[in-house]
């Protein structure tokens, strides 16, 4: 094997570390140093906070509809055969709308938002007792009418809005 080539003496000193300048602030004279660290925090900043404003994933929201669909039973009345007892006025209805909205934290779907409200005695609930439904648009009821309801049940087409108890058919 061939002899090493000799380095120059002056590779193997250490160079001589210049004298740091004592006017020399980090901060105040380099400012790709200060705008690096401001965008790390910055960047920093924005990836904590992106859980708590970012657009809802499919899965986030599947979970807030879910938790919207937890409360059907706070509008859902009986199904069956029933008899028209009464009529609610227009300032009662909507002082019940906003009760059940707030209660059930969803929306009714705005289709019903103009129906009359009748009060119908199910057949088989308690002597006195009376739900509300709503009158579908173009069906017409009187007091005394025999009636089949529906309970209200959650809007499968708008999320956080529920179809309210309706009667389906007057007798």
């Amino acid at each position: 094997m061939p002899d090493p080539i000799p380095l120059p003496l002056e590779v193997l000193r250490p160079a001589a570390t210049p004298v740091a300048d004592l006017d020399f602030h980090l901060w105040r004279d380099a400012p790709g140093w200060r705008n690096l660290t401001l965008a790390a925090i910055g960047l920093s900043a924005a990836v904590i906070a992106l859980p708590l404003v970012g657009t809802p994933s499919a899965e986030e929201t599947n979970n807030s509809i879910a938790s919207c669909h937890g409360n059907a039973a706070a509008f859902a009345g009986p199904s069956g055969r029933g008899e028209v007892v009464g009529f609610l006025t227009t300032d009662q209805a909507i002082k019940l709308l906003q009760n059940t909205q707030f209660s059930s934290r969803m929306a009714i779907n705005p289709d019903f938002l103009t129906n009359v409200r009748s009060l119908v005695h199910v057949e088989g609930s308690l002597e006195g007792t009376r739900m509300v439904y709503l009158l579908p648009q173009g069906m017409n009821a009187r007091i005394g009418d025999h009636v089949e309801v529906v309970g209200g049940h959650v809007d499968p087409s708008l999320p956080c809005h529920y179809i309210p108890n309706l009667i389906v058919r007057v007798q």
